[in-house]
């Protein structure tokens, strides 16, 4: 009877989460009521004594379950109290990494803020640039003109110069008693005052034509400085957008290459007038 018993325990499948030291204590409680029970049945073997037997064996048996049942539970509990800790723990690395997420959040828009500071600071700058540039090529005009204008003077100096000279041979024939050629008489022309004469037209040609060239020299600088000006103004604004935090309005840069058509110029002074007719004015024409 105890063999068959004990064939019966070693035949069980073992589960993994069943207590070693439990299941131990059960299978020997279970061999030792086995092996009571032979020894009285061997001794007094009547029917009741069988049923007593087969009700201690049930009895053993049921015990053994309970006692692994309750181990089961144990073990699930175990369990339940880990899952436990593993959601409170799993839950608190969620709540950093949302802060993570909400601190990166924020240095991106602060990041974003910052280029898109320095594209303004980059675009101020340019327009800066630009309108150096345009300065200095206004200023480079305005000093051509300068010396346009220089050399007009210098001109129309030595026209009055050829002038005066003119002026002085014929004061000098009317003082001898003689005819003014041009003037008095028909007669042919004194050489030397012809020569005179001849020398001052030239002259006057030649400070029309630099009276002319300083002219559109200054108007050339003129529109230079005039575009400097705008392009400052643009870099203003810009400056102002960006320290009002307005965004600048969408403008197209003004063409360089096109004609402008700019007022009197306000840069520099007011460009030498053609010569005027003079009582003298037909000195100018050489005589034959």
């Amino acid at each position: 009877m105890a063999c068959k018993w004990t064939g019966f325990f070693a035949s069980l499948p073992v589960m993994k989460f069943f207590k070693f030291k439990l299941a131990g204590a059960a299978l020997t409680a279970g061999c030792l009521a086995v092996a009571q029970t032979q020894r009285a049945y061997s001794q007094d073997s009547p029917p009741e004594k069988s049923q007593a037997l087969l009700q201690t064996v049930e009895q053993g048996e049921l015990d053994r379950r309970i006692a692994l049942k309750k181990t089961e539970i144990d073990r699930l509990k175990e369990d339940l109290e880990k899952s436990k800790k593993d959601i409170d723990a799993l839950q608190k690395s969620l709540t950093a990494t949302t802060s993570l997420i909400s601190e990166n959040t924020g240095n991106l828009s602060q990041l974003a803020e910052e280029e898109k500071g320095l594209k303004d600071t980059l675009e101020l700058t340019e327009l800066r640039i630009d309108a150096e540039k345009d300065k200095s090529e206004g200023l480079k005009a305005l000093s051509a003109a300068q010396n346009r204008e220089l050399d007009a003077i210098t001109q129309r100096m030595a026209e009055t110069y050829a002038r005066s000279s003119v002026r002085e041979a014929e004061v000098q024939l009317l003082t001898q008693g003689k005819p003014v050629p041009g003037e008095d008489s028909d007669e042919k022309a004194d050489p030397e005052l012809h020569k005179l004469r001849k020398t001052l037209a030239e002259n006057e040609l030649k400070t029309v034509t630099a009276e002319n060239a300083a002219h559109e020299a200054m108007k050339a600088a003129s529109t230079r400085l005039d575009l400097a000006d705008a392009a400052a103004a643009r870099a203003k604004r810009k400056l102002d957008d960006m320290t009002k935090g307005v965004p600048e309005p969408v403008a197209e840069k003004a063409d360089k290459s096109a004609p402008v058509s700019t007022p009197a110029p306000k840069h520099a002074s007011t460009p030498a007038a053609a010569p005027s007719q003079t009582p003298d004015s037909k000195d100018a024409t050489p005589e034959p």
